[in-house]
C-alpha cells in the first residue's frame, strides 16, 4: 500500500489489518511486519499488540506475551 503522505495511527493500523486479511486470504502466511521507528509506526503496532492482549484476557483471563501481534488468528511478530 503506498501513500503520499504519511497516515493517521488508526488508518494505519486499519491498513495493516486490511493487508494482512488479503494476503492470508491467499493461505499466504505472514510472519513478521517490519517498519521504521517513526512514531505512527510504533503506535500502530502498540495498538494491534493491545487489541490482542485484550483478546486474550477477555477469553482466558491471562495475558498473552508475545513478539507481536494476532490478526486471523496468526502471531505476527514484529520488527521495528
Amino acid at each position: 500500500m503506498f501513500t503520499n503522505s504519511s497516515m493517521k495511527t488508526p488508518n494505519l493500523v486499519n491498513a495493516i489489518k486490511e493487508v494482512v486479511e488479503a494476503v492470508q486470504l491467499t493461505l499466504l502466511k505472514v510472519i513478521a511486519f517490519k517498519c521504521d521507528q517513526a512514531s505512527t509506526n510504533v503506535a500502530a503496532i502498540n495498538i494491534l499488540k493491545a487489541e490482542t492482549n485484550a483478546k486474550y484476557l477477555r477469553k482466558s483471563h491471562k495475558e498473552k506475551r508475545n513478539l507481536g501481534f494476532e490478526l486471523g488468528g496468526q502471531e505476527i511478530v514484529t520488527l521495528i
